[in-house]
Parts: structure tokens; C-alpha cells; sequence
């Protein structure tokens, strides 16, 4: 069957493209561009970190990612796609929770630094995993549909986990009656992403 407008081929969308669809618009509005990209750096600038130390903070996430992109696509060999993604989706939530959880510990750097970079091993594993499992679920025909929504999904949900991220901490700021310089109103947005994640 040829399908050959977009809006035709939404409906054939089966259910297990459908449930992939929806956690990466999870992921775009929470870690990957949304509410965690906007306020993980002005967290770190309340807890009294430098622009030196946050770049080093967020140049370990990209080196994580980048080195352990390939790992992660052989252990999606051996496991299969779907148990691995299943796996990133935990440990970015483990990470990205533990992570603000560190402004409570003596040593907070090793713990803001090996936080960050599992919550980021565990999107790798995600991203990696994402387009072979899709490939896997979508009939050939419905491919090309596939993939532009999903390509279109993660920025459209990081756009709308920007806008709300830019909200919460003034919510956050007059629900606990502190001022948005201090930490906790960036913490708790920090750590309601994270608990999205494992919806």
C-alpha cells in the first residue's frame, strides 16, 4: 500500500511507533533540549560554580556520549535495541535525578560530574537504540512518515520543555518563598524531568 500524504499515514502508525513517538517527545521536553538543557547551567551558576567548571561539567557529558556511542550500539547487538533503550531511559532518569541531589553531598563535583555522565550514557544508549528499534516496528511503507515525526518531535517537545523550564523556577521561587537565586527553585524543575522520564 502506498501512502502518500502525511496526514493519511498518521492513523497507520501502529502502536508500538506510537509509544516510541511519545517517550522521545518525553525525552525533547525534559533532557534532550528541554526543561533540563534550559536550567542545568543556571543551577550550577546558584550552587556558586564558573563558567570554567560548568564547560568542563557539560564537555564531560559530550565526551561521554561520544565515547560510548559505539559500546552502547554493540550492547544493542547482544541485548537487542528494545531492552537497551528500556535501560538508557533508566539510567537517564538515575542520573539526571541523582545529579541535583548533589548540592547535598560534601564532595559535589565527582558527584555533579559522574551524575551527569551516567544520566548522559543513558541517553546514548536511547539515541543509539532509537532509530534501529524503529526501523524494526515500521512497516516499509510507513517509514519515511516515521522518521520525519520523529525528527520533527524532538525539537517541537524541547521547544515546549524550554518555554515551561523558563516558568518553573519563578513557580517553584514563590511556592517554597525563595528567591530565584537561590538553588532550590532550579533543583526541583532538575528533578521533576528526571521523574518524567520513567512514565
Amino acid at each position: 500500500m502506498l501512502v502518500s500524504t502525511h496526514r493519511e499515514a498518521l492513523p497507520l502508525f501502529n502502536r508500538d511507533v506510537r509509544l516510541m513517538l511519545f517517550s522521545q517527545a518525553l525525552i525533547g521536553f525534559t533532557i534532550f533540549g528541554g526543561i533540563y538543557t534550559v536550567l542545568l547551567n543556571l543551577y550550577l551558576l546558584r550552587l556558586g560554580y564558573g563558567p570554567q567548571l560548568i564547560g568542563q561539567i557539560n564537555a564531560a557529558g559530550a565526551l561521554s556520549f561520544a565515547l560510548l556511542s559505539i559500546p552502547a550500539g554493540m550492547l544493542a547487538d547482544r541485548w537487542g535495541a528494545r531492552r537497551c533503550m528500556i535501560l538508557g531511559l533508566l539510567l537517564a532518569a538515575l542520573g539526571f535525578g541523582l545529579l541535583p541531589l548533589g548540592e547535598f553531598i560534601q564532595n559535589q563535583t565527582p558527584w555533579i560530574m559522574g551524575s551527569y555522565a551516567l544520566g548522559v550514557l543513558g541517553n546514548t544508549f536511547y539515541i543509539i537504540c532509537s532509530i534501529p528499534y524503529l526501523t524494526l516496528i515500521c512497516p516499509p511503507q510507513l517509514r519515511n512518515h516515521v522518521f520525519s515525526t520523529q525528527v520533527a518531535i524532538w525539537p517541537l517537545a524541547g521547544f515546549a520543555g524550554s518555554l515551561c523550564g523558563g516558568f518553573l523556577p519563578g513557580f517553584f521561587s514563590a511556592l517554597l518563598e525563595l528567591p530565584d537565586t537561590h538553588p532550590a527553585p532550579y533543583r526541583y524543575p532538575l528533578l521533576l524531568a528526571s521523574a518524567i522520564l520513567l512514565v
